[in-house]
């Protein structure tokens, strides 16, 4: 009989499904890569069933992938959790997961109100995904994606996120100005790098769309890092929110570039393990969090800057 496979190749899945490349998940779990292509390879030997769709880039989870994810998350949070002291005080701080991008001052002012309001401490989290949820690591987080069915958490889709491509005049003068898909090329790609959705590397105008394959310069790092680097001239951001640029936007401290073309809108996801909401605290918290992503400043103002900045309406999810 074989022996089990390890829970490093389980993990190597599951972040996988997140960030989106097995590289980017090795990276984030500090395996060597070849390493990596070992456990996933030992995994698709084990199954017996592909994992990965190679046939398609940048490439993908496959069906059966997708299937045994939600068992692979409740088996890791089931091994955690038996890991785990089992001694948490009903007065231990709450946990809030929230991705960089999310516009955190206005998330801040919410969660200093609940506290204020419920006597209890809030720790803010960067970015743990759906295993932080079910480990117990977070009570409630803040996605940009929709989490998998049958994960046993209870998700609110509170929002949905728009963006355009952006430089600064200082880079375009210095640089030149896309026309067109391909003199982006001849461009840095400015990219957001997130461990909680697995971004298709896609640029899309209407019914179009355009692959930012091998041909494109891209650089994939945190919003922050993304924000500094297009606000210091050095490349053209393309998924940078526009509640996190509205300021920059009015200004004129930024333009849009080759207008039509847009990221795939990514919807915001409130979500706490299902069993939590019994906790009233916990459930007011959730409900919280839906309604300041609901409202936030700048997350419901995408079409008047579209409008503004006279820019085609991106088709709507």
């Amino acid at each position: 009989m074989k022996a089990p496979i390890v829970i490093s190749a389980w993990n190597l899945l599951v972040a996988t499904a997140e960030i989106g490349t097995i590289s980017g998940a090795a990276a984030k779990l500090g395996l060597p890569l070849p390493k990596a292509s070992r456990l996933w390879a030992e995994l698709e030997d084990r199954t017996g069933v592909a994992l990965l769709d190679r046939t398609v880039k940048p490439a993908r989870l496959t069906e059966e992938a997708c299937r045994r994810l939600p068992d692979a998350l409740l088996f890791l949070a089931t091994y955690r959790r038996l890991l785990s002291t089992p001694t948490v005080s009903d007065t231990r701080p709450l946990r809030v997961s929230i991705p960089a991008n999310a516009a955190p001052l206005p998330v801040l002012t919410v969660l200093n109100r609940f506290e204020a309001a419920h006597g209890v401490q809030i720790d803010l989290l960067n970015d743990c995904g759906v295993e932080g949820l079910l480990s117990g690591r977070a009570d409630v987080a803040w996605f940009g994606f929709e989490p998998p069915e049958n994960s046993g958490l209870y998700a609110v889709r509170a929002n949905t996120l728009y963006s355009f491509l952006m430089a600064t005049p200082a880079y375009l003068k210095r640089y030149g100005t896309p026309k067109t898909i391909e003199e982006l090329q001849q461009h840095t790609i400015l990219m957001r790098d997130t461990a909680n959705r697995s971004y298709d590397e896609m640029l899309l105008n209407g019914d179009t769309t355009c692959v930012l394959d091998s041909r494109f310069r891209r650089r994939r790092e945190s919003a922050e890092v993304c924000r500094a680097r297009l606000l210091a001239g050095e490349g053209i951001a393309i998924d940078l929110t526009l509640g996190l640029m509205m300021n920059e936007l009015a200004s004129g401290t930024v333009v849009p570039v080759l207008p039509g073309w847009h990221r795939r809108p990514w919807p915001i996801v409130i979500a706490t393990l299902k069993e939590k909401l019994t906790n009233p605290t916990v459930a007011a918290l959730s409900e919280a969090l839906t309604d300041c992503a609901r409202h936030m400043e700048g997350m419901n103002d995408w079409k008047f800057w579209y409008r503004r900045l006279h820019l085609p309406m991106p088709l709507q999810e």
